[in-house]
């Protein structure tokens, strides 16, 4: 658990360990592509295009992180070995319980744009 960098603040990694959970907050970011791979778990993420959906915490420049309403127009179930790709274009919703709440292991590379 923990960050990794791979390519300055160009690409890094974050190694987390959380148990799914029954809400998530909706998230974008400008300046990264998110790879989220699943290691250990399974959960559900939501996915919008942006224009759909409607801001709920503006912007923070610092963290790369915008939140938003709940807005989803598309729910994969990701469970070990699969992972999902997100652009800044994309309000997305990780994180979220199949069933009962599980524990998940997962890394997110963070990609530069």
């Amino acid at each position: 658990v923990g960050k990794y960098e791979i390519d300055g603040k160009k690409v890094w990694a974050s190694v987390q360990e959380y148990s799914s959970k029954d809400e998530a907050k909706a998230e974008a970011h400008r300046n990264y592509i998110d790879i989220q791979y699943i290691i250990s778990g399974k959960e559900y993420m939501l996915n919008a295009n942006i224009d759909l959906c409607e801001s709920m915490i503006e912007y923070n420049g610092e963290k790369d992180v915008e939140f938003f309403k709940p807005c989803s127009t598309v729910r994969v179930e990701s469970s070990a070995g699969d992972f999902a790709i997100f652009f800044p274009t994309d309000v997305h919703t990780p994180g979220l319980k199949v069933g009962e709440n599980t524990p998940v292991r997962k890394v997110v590379v963070k990609v530069r744009v």
